[in-house]
Order: C-alpha cells, then sequence, then structure tokens
C-alpha cells in the first residue's frame, strides 16, 4: 500500500487560493486519500472544525503536524502566523520542560483525537541542531510523555542534521519514532518506514518534473519499506504533482 498525500491547510495553490480539506478530496483516487493537516502547527483549529472536517470526509485518513509550540524556539518566524501572541516568560519549543510546550503537545493530543488522526508530526527547524543539549531535551520529552495511539514521526531540518544522519536514525531507534525525510534531501534508510515530505527542490514553487517523478519512484522501490509508504507533497503544485506521481506508479504496477 502506498499513501501519496498533498499537505493541506497550510500553503495555497497556484490561484493563491486557500486549500481546504473537502477541496483537497473531492475528486481524488483512492491512492490520494490521506491529508497531513498543516494548520495544527501554527495555531490549532476550533474542537467544531476538526469535528466537522472528520464528518464530511468520514473515508479520509489524516495525519497532523504537532503545534509549533513543542518544537520551535520563540524567535522563529512561525509564530506570526500564531494570533495568540506569545508571553516574554514562555519558554516555547525544543521540547523544553517547560509549562508552554506541555500545553502545546495536550492540544496537539486533542487534535490527534477529533481528527482520528494516524499519525503526528514533530517537525523541527534548522536551529534545533544535533548538540548534546538538544538531543538531551528531545531524549527527556520523549521519556516523560503519555504515548497517544498515534505514530510519532520526526523531521529533523537542515545540513547538520543531514550530515548527522546516523545519529537521527539512532534516536528514532531509542525514542520508536519514524524517521522523516525528504528523499531529494536525506538518504532514506533501507528497510525502515517511508514518511517523505518533499519540499521541493528549488523550493515551494518546484513542480517536479517527470524525470524526478521517476526518480522518486526508483527510491522507493530501493527504500524496500515493510509496511505502508506515505509520500507526502508540500510544494504549492502539491495536488498535480501527487496525482501525477499516482499515475506513475499505477502505470509500473
Amino acid at each position: 500500500m502506498l499513501a501519496i498525500c498533498p499537505e493541506v491547510s497550510c500553503v495555497h495553490d497556484r490561484s493563491r487560493r486557500p486549500l481546504r480539506v473537502h477541496d483537497v478530496h473531492e475528486g481524488l483516487p483512492a491512492s490520494l486519500s490521506v491529508v497531513e493537516v498543516q494548520s495544527t502547527f501554527y495555531e490549532p483549529p476550533r474542537d467544531e472544525v476538526m469535528k466537522k472536517w472528520r464528518l464530511v470526509t468520514p473515508s479520509l485518513e489524516y495525519t497532523m503536524k504537532v503545534w509549533q509550540l513543542v518544537t520551535h524556539a520563540g524567535n522563529s518566524p512561525t509564530y506570526r502566523r500564531m494570533k495568540r501572541p506569545l508571553d516574554p516568560k514562555d519558554e516555547p519549543g525544543f521540547f523544553r520542560d517547560s509549562p508552554i510546550v506541555q500545553e502545546g503537545w495536550r492540544r496537539s493530543v486533542e487534535c490527534a483525537k477529533l481528527l482520528s488522526a494516524t499519525a503526528m508530526l514533530f517537525q523541527c527547524p534548522a536551529s534545533f541542531s544535533p548538540e548534546p543539549e538538544n538531543v538531551d531535551r528531545m531524549r527527556r520529552f520523549f521519556d516523560r510523555i503519555d504515548r497517544p495511539r498515534a505514530r510519532l514521526l520526526w523531521e529533523p531540518r537542515g545540513a547538520k542534521w543531514v550530515a548527522q544522519r546516523d545519529l537521527a536514525l539512532s534516536l528514532c531507534r531509542d525514542l520508536d519514532l519514524v524517521h522523516v525525510v525528504d528523499p531529494f534531501v536525506t538518504q532514506p534508510q533501507p528497510g525502515h518506514p517511508v514518511y517523505w515530505r518533499l519540499h521541493g527542490i528549488t523550493g515551494p514553487r518546484h513542480t517536479y518534473t517527470d524525470a524526478e517523478l521517476q526518480q522518486l519512484h526508483r527510491m522507493l522501490l530501493d527504500a524496500q519499506p515493510d509496511e505502508p509508504a506515505y509520500v507526502l507533497f508540500n510544494e504549492m503544485p502539491r495536488i498535480g504533482d501527487a496525482k501525477r506521481f499516482s499515475r506513475i506508479l499505477e502505470a509500473g504496477s
């Protein structure tokens, strides 16, 4: 089984029109029956909104991003998208043992339950580098939390983590996390779970060429996952690219 997933709620299509869950779901082939919700990262929606998503898309599988309060420090530009202002005394991000990080995790778990999300993604910025202090904070965070039913995924970003791929894999093994990569940036580990997030080779406006999608297909075959694979397109032309990749897979099956 392969789930090819366009992400929703964060970026826009080519017309700059916000994409909503029902827009993405209508008319999609079965292989595109999964979406990753990004609005839970910036500022989680109201309960009523998520309940409505679940009601109108009963067959859709949801995965979601954990609220940035858990992963991103207070100086991150991503907080510009959060309506609620941070208090100068707050200590968000980097898996700190602080009240606001605890709040971010608690609300993320609530969202996962409302969406019946099958996976929760911790996306870390490049500023969360593989320094001993950060690694120790991360280990202590996952030691103290209660595990939800959803799978827990971790996407380290930045060149330092690409260079420290073995450390990232070791952390995922020790903490029972899925290592999330862009396979065009970080070489996937064969035989490991596949949850890939494609950010665009040249940036968020990148449209993957047929040759690049064929290369992606070969990388997926080489990865040899033992369980269902998830490939998510996170650039602006993501829905079209996801559909084109689905057709490549169907032709090669």
